[in-house]
């Protein structure tokens, strides 16, 4: 259902908004239940990695504060950005009628997609300096200079949005039935740069985590010729090397499966906003998909690298499967015990009537 109809226009200050809604064939209904449950796997998924992360104490300090910032910009992400597209899915418009919300979504996507790249450029430096100054790490990387390095990540972004705004100008944006989603649709000189802007933003940051991985590689397997298992006390520089080593091929998986998922929404994204023209439905979809799933599949890799994190979720989950199995028991054995005093009672009126 091509409902192209709302809009925000900055230089007239109006809205305008063609009341339409509602599905319209099986793969709506589809593509409304997939986006939600993604929503769900995003927002619960991401949760409960945060928890998971807090109390894996096996997990490196400095390590498990990066994972934490990913994670929380993968929540923020699934909170601002796919919770609004589910809704709009199921009703195929924008769920609030006001032209800040449609504003705030847009903004909110471009943040944070320039948020997750700075996040994993970062775990990159970190992972950086383990590998190639083990012994060294901890002096280098502190817990204040971990926090003030994340927190200008996160800023950086934000800060972005702030300073390039005024050069759009006048623009329109527009609701897009295709992706769910508001777009800017105003061709102009400011547009165009600032689109650019945005490619290179994000663009910039993981091309330099994927050069930084492919020079810890090359890292690695030099240290890995130089340490002999026999030559060197495994307490050591080998175990420090090995343990940093492993992380630093968890953060690249991680990275590897952001690229893939990213890469056609971002090709669709500046192909939309530069040309001005629609790609088919079905690819706009499919590439909202896959960007969307960049957000849980990082609990996924989390789980199947890390043995403590996987140790910590399992005990997690076992204990609140007990807890609920103990509330069900409970609970049964109680209108057990209710259902016997009532047929106690019921026998006892019984008899006496029949006195």
């Amino acid at each position: 259902m091509n409902c192209n109809s709302f809009y925000f226009d900055s230089s007239k200050n109006e809205i305008c908004l063609d009341n339409c809604g509602g599905m319209e064939s099986a793969s709506d209904i589809v593509k409304s239940t997939v986006v939600g449950t993604m929503a769900l796997l995003i927002i619960v998924g991401n949760i409960f990695c945060v928890v998971v992360l807090w109390k894996t104490k096996e997990i490196h300090f400095i390590s498990r504060l990066f994972m934490a910032s990913l994670t929380a910009t993968d929540l923020t992400f699934g909170f601002l950005v796919v919770l609004p597209v589910a809704f709009s899915s199921a009703y195929n418009k924008w769920p609030v009628n006001h032209d800040f919300m449609c504003q705030f979504h847009e903004a909110a996507t471009s943040i944070l997609g320039g948020a997750l790249t700075m996040s994993l450029l970062g775990i990159s430096i970190d992972r950086w300096i383990a590998v190639s100054k083990p012994l060294r790490y901890s002096t280098i990387v502190t817990q204040k200079r971990a926090l003030i390095l994340i927190t200008v990540l996160w800023i950086l972004p934000l800060l972005f949005r702030l300073i390039s705004t005024p050069a759009i100008g006048a623009y329109k944006l527009q609701f897009q039935s295709d992706s769910d989603m508001c777009w800017m649709c105003t061709r102009q000189t400011g547009h165009t740069v600032y689109t650019a802007g945005v490619g290179l933003f994000m663009l910039t940051p993981f091309v330099t985590t994927l050069f930084i991985y492919a020079r810890l590689l090359r890292i690695a397997r030099r240290l890995a010729r130089r340490i002999q298992p026999n030559s060197v006390p495994r307490n050591m520089d080998g175990e420090v090397f090995s343990a940093h080593a492993k992380s630093a091929i968890t953060f690249l998986l991680i990275t590897a499966t952001f690229g893939i998922c990213w890469m056609p929404f971002t090709g669709v994204w500046l192909y939309r906003e530069i040309t001005g023209e629609n790609t088919h439905k079905y690819i706009v979809i499919f590439a909202e998909m896959t960007a969307f799933s960049s957000s849980w599949l990082d609990c996924l890799v989390y789980y199947y690298r890390s043995r403590a994190f996987k140790q910590t979720a399992r005990t997690m989950i076992r204990k609140l499967c007990c807890k609920l199995r103990r509330q069900n028991t409970e609970q049964l054995s109680t209108i057990r015990t209710i259902n016997v005093r009532e047929a106690n009672e019921l026998e006892c009126s019984t008899t006496s009537d029949w006195k």
